[in-house]
């Protein structure tokens, strides 16, 4: 028998392999009493919204919803207007963070130089966090920054161990500059 009809407790899926379980009777969406959109706003960014309005209109009304996400974006907060009652903002950020959002085209060879200006510039004191399209880019932007900052890249080849080093050092100590992919 099919473990969904049996009943679980978790479901993780794309929105797109939702949909396609409920619409084969495979998975019922009523007794739902959480739901985690982790990456919301990456998810409304390629076109996702349509395809959470449609799971959120198979579940019952007695539900709570989580979104996570690192920009609150307009179409989000239209979201939570029209599908949350009382919706809660919980920003983990705070007052004590400033966050500056940057998007610049650019040759790979050109983006050392364009994030050193960007950083000496918008993040005298702080920490930044650069992303890149591919592990390769994240190794060699951390690399080429080595000299001006203390920087780290982090990707799905770094080990475990080393991951929560990077993470502790950004955090707490030494590393004022992470380079990330979430490139598998």
């Amino acid at each position: 028998m099919d473990p969904l009809k049996q009943g679980v407790d978790v479901v993780a899926g794309t929105p797109g392999r939702v949909i396609d379980l409920i619409k084969r009777g495979s998975l019922s969406l009523l007794e739902v009493q959480f739901v985690v959109l982790d990456e919301a706003d990456q998810m409304f960014n390629v076109g996702f919204m349509d395809d959470v309005e449609t799971i959120q209109g198979y579940m019952s009304q007695k539900h709570k919803t989580i979104m996570i996400l690192a920009t609150m974006l307009n179409s989000i907060i239209k979201l939570t207007q029209k599908f949350f009652k009382n919706p809660v903002n919980v920003d983990l950020a705070g007052d004590f963070i400033q966050i500056s959002l940057f998007a610049i085209s650019s040759e790979m060879r050109e983006k050392p130089a364009i994030i050193g200006t960007l950083i000496t510039e918008h993040a005298k004191v702080g920490k930044c966090i650069v992303f890149t399209k591919t592990k390769c880019n994240a190794d060699q932007l951390a690399s080429a920054r080595q000299r001006h900052f203390s920087s780290e890249a982090l990707h799905g080849d770094i080990s475990q161990k080393e991951m929560k080093r990077t993470l502790s050092g950004v955090r707490d100590g030494p590393f004022n500059m992470l380079v990330a992919t979430d490139d598998d």
